[in-house]
Formats: structure tokens, sequence, C-alpha cells
């Protein structure tokens, strides 16, 4: 005959302590009850139990968004450390609720330990603090003739606080780039706005850099975020101008002069002068014409004696020199 065997169980644990997603006291210890629940960005979450341990193990669940929660079904994972317990994103995504519990205790006699059914439990959802958002772009920097190079890194998106408030380092491979920013950062943040650090690199910098062809800028951020994909920079060295054929002769009208250039315009391209007190040199074709007056080939320009006459082909959209020519005008040149 089979033998009944009575065994007594315990009242079910109830669950105390509440899910913190405030920092972790730096003097907690193991008589904490709470879960604290952080972010390291978008990545991952990190569930901290401090009371956890081996003789007090924990579980926890994830189900994800449209799942339903069966408490029979669900697959639960131990926590049976005080230390903080790393979930990837990929696995606990946006909007997925964690369950957490003290796990079943089962009996054993050596030593002596009694049953105990699983705890009630607490559950939290997922929502992963905003990362910072840098539009794809590509920049050359051109020693000697780019005044800077600046971005924009948005923060946040309305409704959700910004995870990263600052950079904390921008490097050009191993080298690393002095930079200043602005920013429209308050405290306490706000979810209902949105927040922007607009960057500029230190161009005395780039400027002692080798030339380089496109590279990604590594952008570390002060709480551990990275951007090694959205911000390109390639380093070049000037590229000089072309000279422009032309001559200069007396103009039709007294006090004027004239130019032919005898070089043919490419397509796109467009020329204009210049009149200046001083002689115009060691152009490059990243250098910007502005202020210049339409030429016409041979068309008389009212000049004096010690000035200068400069004729560029500049690009007709861009206005940057293709090729040119400077003149100091003397009197021979002057009808």
């Amino acid at each position: 005959a089979s033998k009944i065997r009575e065994i007594h169980l315990d009242e079910q644990r109830i669950l105390t302590g509440d899910i913190i997603t405030t920092p972790i006291p730096e003097d907690v210890d193991d008589k904490d009850p709470n879960i604290y629940v952080s972010y390291n960005g978008s990545a991952s979450l990190s569930i901290t139990i401090p009371s956890a341990s081996t003789d007090n193990p924990y579980q926890y669940a994830v189900v994800k968004p449209g799942t339903k929660f069966d408490i029979e079904k669900v697959s639960w994972t131990s926590i049976t450390r005080s230390s903080a317990v790393r979930i990837l994103s990929s696995r606990a995504v946006e909007g997925s609720e964690i369950y957490i519990r003290r796990s079943e205790i089962k009996a054993k006699t050596s030593p002596e330990v009694a049953y105990q059914l699983a705890s009630t439990y607490k559950n939290y959802e997922v929502e992963y603090p905003a990362v910072p958002d840098i539009e794809v772009q590509s920049y050359t920097f051109v020693k000697g003739v780019t005044d800077s190079i600046s971005f924009s890194i948005k923060l946040n998106k309305i409704g959700k606080i910004p995870y990263e408030t600052g950079i904390k380092s921008i490097k050009y491979g191993t080298r690393e780039i002095g930079f200043t920013t602005s920013s429209n950062i308050e405290t306490p943040l706000d979810p209902s706005k949105e927040y922007i650090i607009n960057v500029t690199l230190d161009s005395s910098v780039l400027n002692s850099l080798p030339n380089s062809n496109s590279r990604v800028l590594n952008i570390s951020f002060e709480r551990g975020t990275a951007d090694k994909k959205s911000i390109r920079l390639a380093i070049q060295s000037p590229t000089p101008a072309l000279s422009l054929t032309a001559n200069a002769m007396q103009g039709s009208a007294p006090g004027t002069t004239a130019i032919k250039v005898t070089t043919s315009t490419r397509a796109g391209n467009e020329l204009v002068y210049t009149i200046t007190t001083t002689k115009v040199e060691k152009l490059n074709t990243e250098d910007i014409v502005t202020g210049g007056t339409t030429f016409v080939q041979q068309g008389d320009i009212p000049v004096t004696p010690g000035q200068y006459l400069t004729v560029y082909e500049i690009n007709s959209g861009s206005k940057k020199v293709v090729r040119f020519k400077c003149f100091e005008i003397t009197s021979s040149y002057i009808r």
C-alpha cells in the first residue's frame, strides 16, 4: 500500500522592496530589499539586487511586447549574486515586461533546508533612454583654408530624456582632437524638450595632422556611448589654382584698361575680375571669390596706376577659383 506523506508548506513569500531606476546608493548592503534597474544607453539594461545570493536566489523573466505573461510557461533566469546582471536589448526589447521574483527553494536534508515556494513577483516595463543621434555627414578639411568643421548632435527625441549630455573625447584614428561645444542642456532635464550639442573641432589640431583620405571620427560620450560611423573627415593640403592666359592693354575710353583672355572658359565656369591695392597671388582651388565683377572680353575697365586687376575663372556655383591672373596696372595699360 502506498504511504501518504504530509509536507508542511510555508506561506508564499511576498516580494518586498521596490523596482528603482535611480542610481544605487553607495552604502547599499545585502539588507536592501530593493531591485535596481539601470540602462547602458540603448544597448542593454542591468538588474542589480543587493540581497541576491546563492542562499537567497532571485529569478527574472522577459516577456516581449504582444506576448501574454504565463507564469507556468515563461522562461525564468536565476540571479544568485548581488552584482549587476546585464540583459542585452536584443533580448529585452523596448516595451518588454521584466518579471522578478525570489526563486523556489528545494528542500534538503543535509544541511536541512525547508521547501519554499517562489515568491510573488513584480514587473517593470522596459523603456530605453534616448541615445545621441548624429546625422551622417562627410567633411573635407583643407589646411590653411578651411576655417572650421562643425556639426550638431541630437541627444534625444521628444518624450524621452537624453542618456548622454556631454562629449568625453573625439579621435581621428589614434589622434585626439580638441573641440568646443555649446548646447541647450538644462537641469533638470525635461522630456518635452529636444536637446542638442553643437560641436566645433579644433582647427589648429587639424592643420597639424598628416593628409588623410576620409576616415570616421570616434566620438565618445561621458556615459560610455560611442559613435564610430556618422562623421567622416578627410584632411588635405590646398591645391594651387592654375594660371589664366591673358593680356592687358589700353581701353578704348580715357582712364580705362582692357583685358583679353585667350584661355577657353570651361563649362560651368565664368570669368570675373576684382581691383585691389595689393597683389593677388598664391590662390588655391579651395579659395572663394566674393564681390567679383562680371568680366567682358576687352571691355573698358576704369583703373588708376598702382592698382592690381585680377581676372578669375571661377565655378559658377561654388565661386571657387579655377584659374586666375593678376596684373599690376601701369600707365602703359591706361588710355
